[in-house]
């Protein structure tokens, strides 16, 4: 799990379905921007992927899932895709090399896609009385230009040469996953995304395109009446929690279906 809150581990941790099931949850920590800009981030996030799968002993390499919170969703969708050409390609350094080693995808929230020119996204006027961030443009429009600057002087030598550097990584589907081709991403895939947050718009795109492809089984949906990471702060009896509670136990049945518990999800 790349970016992920304790409420969540706890919720997967105490789960009915999970309570006996030999669970193995890594909380993964990465580089970040700007002191660390791409392609730190998805380095890091390799990285713990590789430490799995080079450990048969210690992890279950046939029932491996991957997650993630809001940029951390982006590095499990994007490592998850990549790993999932490369195995397509018979290239895969996991496994047989041509299986996709990666058995679900659990996304909350995430930058599907960075390419895309962001926009605003419909508020309620007045004083916020809904659970979740938000997240104007001006502000994203920062974290962006953390992500993606250069750090070395001079390296791309001009600034065109950068601008057209970061273009062409930011269509890379290692960083913007709904560049990806469908068959590329796990047959599991838990999407959820927020009514009042901009990253839902190419979300619900990278749904649609997911939801075609009969190969994947998609789950999730768009939480209406909630911002980015409603889920951290609403609590019972408050808007989204029950939906909260929802999204979290899908989780769960993925990665217990995935373990080969009989499960509905």
């Amino acid at each position: 799990m790349y970016g992920t809150d304790i409420g969540f581990i706890e919720h997967l941790l105490n789960h009915p379905l999970l309570a006996s099931y030999p669970l193995a949850i890594l909380d993964c920590d990465y580089a970040k921007a700007p002191e660390y800009p791409c392609p730190a981030a998805p380095d890091d996030a390799r990285d713990a992927v590789d430490y799995v799968f080079r450990n048969p002993r210690l992890y279950d390499l046939n029932k491996v899932t991957l997650g993630g919170f809001s940029a951390g969703a982006n590095l499990a969708m994007g490592l998850s895709v990549d790993l999932g050409n490369q195995s397509h390609k018979g290239v895969s350094p996991y496994g047989d090399g041509k299986s996709h080693p990666i058995h679900a995808v659990i996304a909350f929230y995430p930058v599907a896609k960075w390419v895309s020119e962001r926009v605003d996204v419909p508020v309620p006027p007045g004083p916020q009385t809904w659970p979740g961030i938000p997240l104007p443009k001006e502000v994203t429009d920062i974290f962006d230009d953390s992500y993606w600057f250069s750090p070395v002087l001079n390296d791309p030598p001009t600034a065109e040469e950068d601008r057209a550097r970061v273009k062409a990584w930011m269509q890379m589907p290692l960083y913007s996953p709904a560049c990806a081709d469908s068959k590329d991403f796990p047959r599991y895939i838990e999407l959820v995304s927020c009514e009042y947050d901009h990253l839902s718009i190419e979300g619900e795109k990278l749904r649609e395109v997911l939801s075609k492809d009969k190969t994947k089984q998609v789950y999730g949906r768009r939480i209406d009446g909630v911002g980015h990471s409603w889920d951290l702060v609403t609590a019972p009896g408050q808007t989204g929690y029950k939906e909260r509670c929802e999204m979290y136990d899908i989780a769960a049945r993925i990665i217990a279906h995935v373990g080969g518990i009989e499960v509905e999800i």
